[in-house]
């Protein structure tokens, strides 16, 4: 079977990706539940080291994995007795306690007052999670295949709860792996600003462009004399060749002099967003220098 994509999609494209060999299993932890997964057993986690994501790495299927293996392997009938003991857990040993903190602070600084806050928790499992939620006012469902969750869910935690068939939710699972695998919440990345320089409207001239971003509000300049024409540009955007304009700089002062003081700078409001990472593409030519120094200030 093909192997699983990783629970998070890295705004680094997957590039800086490591896998630390303290991460790698061949066979179960100790202590873990025995699920029966098919042989020959194996997991990885792989990290980020530019923006600090963890992704899971499997090739197992779990498409039906959660209508039933799970609960039965986990709690067995004792879905409420495991919901009430994990709910009378001091808060320094339990992890759903921090995650509401984080979720809670998160939604504190991105979310306007006085709006809804409503979740969806996807495999929900025993509700643990949307119960300590609920407790902070949110309006929460629970989503899972396995119907005995669904009435815990509605019945002991008091929450909205649905049972999903099929595609959606085990698409998901089987992406997200068992609950050693899984993600509690996800946000995407949003691209704040971007620039490709290309004309608008096309023009099919790659001598010709704008500074203005693509993408979001921001605005481009050049710094200390540096001058800039437009000219072919990366064969990363996907614009056609015809159309894809570069921003070719110039001018800079003479090698060991003025330095840190001359080139191009992007002005972009990062109110609200946090984790933020750079990228672009550059191409040199024979006379420049061999170091760059890209520089950010907020």
């Amino acid at each position: 079977m093909p192997s699983a994509k990783p629970t998070l999609r890295c705004p680094c494209d997957e590039q800086f990706l490591e896998t630390r060999s303290d991460f790698i299993y061949d066979a179960r932890p100790p202590g873990e539940v025995r699920y029966e997964l098919p042989a020959p057993y194996r997991r990885e986690y792989r990290h980020c080291t530019l923006c600090g994501h963890w992704f899971s790495k499997h090739d197992y299927d779990f498409a039906a994995f959660y209508n039933g293996a799970y609960v039965d392997a986990s709690y067995g009938d004792g879905l409420r007795r495991a919901f009430e003991r994990i709910m009378a857990l001091p808060r320094d040993r339990s992890d759903n306690y921090h995650r509401v903190e984080r979720i809670a602070d998160f939604a504190k600084r991105m979310v306007v007052e006085g709006r809804a806050r409503r979740l969806l928790d996807v495999g929900s499992g025993l509700a643990v999670f949307p119960a300590l939620m609920k407790k902070r006012g949110w309006n929460c469902t629970a989503l899972d295949p396995d119907p005995r969750a669904v009435d815990h869910a509605k019945e002991v935690v008091g929450v909205d709860g649905a049972r999903q068939r099929g595609n959606i939710v085990q698409k998901i699972l089987s992406i997200l792996g068992p609950a050693f695998f899984a993600v509690a919440i996800c946000a995407s990345a949003d691209t704040i600003a971007q620039w490709n320089f290309n004309s608008v409207p096309p023009d099919a001239n790659n001598g010709s462009g704008t500074d203005l971003p693509s993408i979001g509000n921001g605005f481009a300049s050049l710094l200390n004399g540096v001058t800039a024409i437009f000219s072919d540009g990366s064969t990363n955007d996907p614009a056609p060749s015809g159309d894809d304009s570069g921003w070719s700089t110039t001018h800079y002062p003479t090698q060991a002099t003025s330095n840190k003081t001359a080139g191009v700078q992007f002005n972009v409001s990062t109110v609200g967003y946090s984790n933020i990472v750079i990228r672009w593409d550059q191409r040199t030519t024979v006379p420049a220098d061999r170091r760059d120094a890209p520089s950010t200030k907020t």
